[in-house]
């Protein structure tokens, strides 16, 4: 049936005045009081009550003509009927396949379908669409011989490819019903697709097809996406256990090196928690960059086992760690933190201690010598200071720095990548205002009731212990509690807590934050809030339950180290934007330069593996900074590390890794998506249904879309009229009729 023309529509009274309004009203008004003042003159002979008719008759004459003038009257249009129709799309992507009771999602939803397009009244108006990653070609009469095979779900792509092909039906669509689990796969979002619909008048009805499944999946991944050691020293992994749908397992995870071997490997319990985590000890031979893999568990029904393995990206450092250590009230826990740092091969030490206020030790791993020069006890140039990874203050540092000495500390933490450790909590009597600045929180009054350590989730997932010293480990209850810190009035931005002090008994517990660190600027400042942990290193109490102060401190410090931007002898960072991505995401690459007079960057190359990609060129310099930064993009699946390099030597500088991830699978999770159909249906201007409304829905769908053609229009003034003209006249004709009869003519 062809639309055609009906009746006509009449808008309200509206004017189109012969001259514009800021011209023709003044002038009228002019003109009319002109003709009153005229009349009233000219009939000055009659009597008064003729006088006031003539008058009034040229008055209402003059206001008609004025009203003729201004035109009024009303634009009318014709109303045109269009056909209209609905279309029904109907999700064909795999995970339709899924079984629902004795049917499959795709049954139920080519039941429904069919079953709508007979509720239709005119069933040809009614057009059936199918969908995966795009909108098939109309396919109403084959809709039964398909099969759900597409590879992803894009109901945002079909559907607006649905509007802008609809038109050429020739029918002005009244809705769409829509057939699916919901579950948008492709990148879109749903918002985009419900305005676009809203604006030209369709909205979306939503019927979701499939029941609610609890998906089943373990999962491992990394706790961060590089880790550093040195060789021969233990290097701790943090493995992150994800698992949907298990209840009462005890998932295994190992960490297998280069040759796939297991080096190391540990279990983790699930009751019915969402997470785990494990922390795996591994001691790499040599320095250079290594790959490891993390493996966990598969378990029977799992949705997908490609996410059981993850590639761990190693970086063994050949240079030793720097450290200068200024304490200014040596105690035992000065004495045994500096010989310590001294027995550890990848550290190198330098110490300097107050004996009095003219005498300092310095001591180093290489010599030993006393000093009075003040000058010499700290570093006071950018040079020298730079020669240091790490800065670990003690008490008294007040008695080394100097304000030009704590402006050059800053710098060396928030623009070099330093690192500075509060090794024994405040490390200053009373204030220190220009020290304040870079510490990590503000410190209250002292404490001096005993308390022990338990680390936090925090610092487990950020690798700093393995399993047996986890949070719920007996160990630090057996450990000798300690009795000097510092109460926190405030933690600063960015600060996080990596070990709380837990104070009094089971019963009446209170905590503290004992070790906190804070990112500042490129670097690291760490603040060890207890003094007197040597004791766990003297009693054998405490080293019967093993020797929990090395650990301590030298994880606290390669931790610290690794977490700065810049690493031990390296004046180059390498950072990623994002270390996980989906495919063709652009990436930023930032090179920074320790060296403040460095005017260009080292050269990039993408690497898969060992092998090559392709070469990414040298980075762009960032104004204002000494750095630099590179885009780049269109790398599939897969593990890549991006290599800082030295063309002229082919120096390694530094490699930071990424993954690029495949996009979700049609059945890595087959639960419907009840909230994305909600928010399409509500954005666009429909509502979810069920297949019971679908009757009631068909006769909401079907009636004819009316429309005014305004290209037709046309003005029907109101004044064109005899009888208007009639009584013009009359009122005129009442004047010369006064005025004759007073021989006024």
């Amino acid at each position: 049936m062809c639309g055609g023309i009906l009746d006509r529509e009449e808008n309200g009274m509206s004017f189109s005045p012969l001259l514009p309004l800021d011209i023709l009203l003044p002038l009228g008004a002019m003109l009319l009081l002109a003709g009153i003042g005229l009349a009233w003159r000219g009939n000055n002979r009659c009597s008064l009550g003729l006088r006031l008719l003539a008058v009034g008759a040229r008055a209402l004459g003059l206001v008609a003509l004025l009203l003729i003038a201004l035109n009024p009257g009303s634009w009318r249009a014709l109303e045109k009927e269009q056909p209209s129709g609905w279309a029904i799309l109907v999700d064909r992507s795999l995970s339709m396949a899924s079984a629902e009771g004795n049917q499959t999602r795709w049954q139920q939803a080519v039941s429904i379908a069919e079953k709508a397009v007979k509720q239709s009244r005119r069933t040809e108006r009614a057009k059936v669409y199918t969908f995966a990653g795009n909108l098939d070609e109309e396919n109403a009469k084959k809709i039964a011989d398909q099969i759900p095979s597409g590879e992803t779900t894009d109901i945002v792509r079909s559907g607006r490819s649905l509007l802008a092909q609809w038109p050429a039906t020739g029918l002005h669509l009244n809705g769409i019903v829509l057939l699916s689990d919901g579950r948008q796969i492709a990148p879109g979002k749903g918002m985009d697709l419900a305005q676009l619909a809203r604006s030209q008048g369709v909205p979306i009805f939503p019927l979701l097809i499939g029941s609610g499944r609890q998906v089943k999946d373990i999962s491992v991944a990394p706790g961060r996406s590089q880790y550093f050691g040195f060789p021969g020293q233990k290097t701790k992994i943090t493995a992150m256990v994800h698992n949907r749908g298990y209840n009462r397992i005890n998932p295994k995870v190992e960490l297998l090196d280069g040759k796939d071997k297991v080096v190391a490997s540990s279990e983790i319990r699930f009751e019915n928690e969402p997470t785990g985590t494990v922390v795996l000890d591994y001691t790499p031979a040599a320095a250079g960059f290594q790959k490891l893999k993390l493996r966990v568990t598969s378990f029977p029904e799992e949705s997908t086992l490609q996410n059981n393995e993850r590639e761990v990206s190693l970086v063994v450092l050949s240079n030793k760690t720097k450290i200068f250590i200024a304490e200014g009230v040596p105690t035992w826990d000065s004495k045994f933190l500096a010989q310590l740092f001294r027995s550890q091969p990848q550290l190198d030490v330098t110490a300097v201690f107050r004996l009095s206020a003219d005498h300092y030790y310095r001591v180093s791993s290489a010599e030993a010598s006393m000093t009075s020069d003040a000058e010499a006890i700290f570093p006071s140039t950018t040079a020298e200071l730079e020669k240091y990874d790490i800065i670990v203050f003690g008490k008294g540092a007040e008695y080394f720095l100097t304000p030009e000495r704590t402006d050059l500390l800053r710098q060396f933490i928030h623009d070099k990548g330093g690192c500075v450790v509060f090794a024994r909590g405040k490390p200053y009597e009373g204030r220190f205002p220009l020290l304040e600045v870079i510490e990590p929180v503000v410190w209250g009054e002292a404490i001096d009731s005993p308390f022990r350590l338990q680390p936090t989730e925090v610092g487990q997932e950020a690798g700093l212990f393995d399993d047996a010293l986890s949070p719920d480990s007996e160990i630090w209850k057996q450990l000798p509690p300690v009795s000097a810190a510092n109460r926190i009035e405030q933690q600063k931005s960015f600060a996080e807590v990596m070990v709380d002090a837990v104070a009094g008994e089971s019963s009446r517990q209170s905590t503290f934050p004992a070790v906190i660190s804070r990112r500042y600027g490129k670097g690291m400042v760490l603040a060890v809030n207890a003094d007197g942990l040597w004791q766990w290193d003297f009693f054998s109490a405490a080293r019967d339950a093993g020797n929990i102060y090395r650990e301590f401190w030298t994880q606290l410090m390669q931790w610290a180290i690794t977490y700065s931007d810049f690493l031990p002898g390296q004046d180059f960072s390498l950072k990623l934007s994002e270390t996980t991505v989906k495919p063709d995401t652009t990436i930023r690459v930032r090179v920074a330069s320790r060296q403040s007079g460095a005017l260009q960057a080292p050269s990039l190359r993408l690497l898969r593996g060992e092998t090559m990609v392709r070469e990414l060129g040298q980075p762009q310099r960032i104004p204002d900074a000494i750095a630099w930064e590179l885009f780049f993009n269109g790398t599939e699946a897969g593990v890549y590390q991006v290599e800082l390099y030295n063309p002229k030597d082919k120096k390694i500088l530094g490699r930071a890794p990424f993954e690029v991830v495949e996009p979700p699978g049609e059945k890595d999770n087959l639960e419907p998506d009840t909230e994305f159909m909600r928010q399409l249906a509500e954005n666009s201007g429909g509502r979810v249904i069920r297949e019971s409304d679908l009757p009631a829905l068909a006769r909401e769908l079907e009636p004819e879309k009316k429309s005014l053609d305004e290209s037709n229009a046309r003005w029907t003034p109101l004044w064109d009229s005899g009888w208007l003209l009639i009584a013009i006249c009359a009122l005129f004709a009442v004047e010369w009729i006064i005025r004759r009869r007073n021989g006024l003519l």
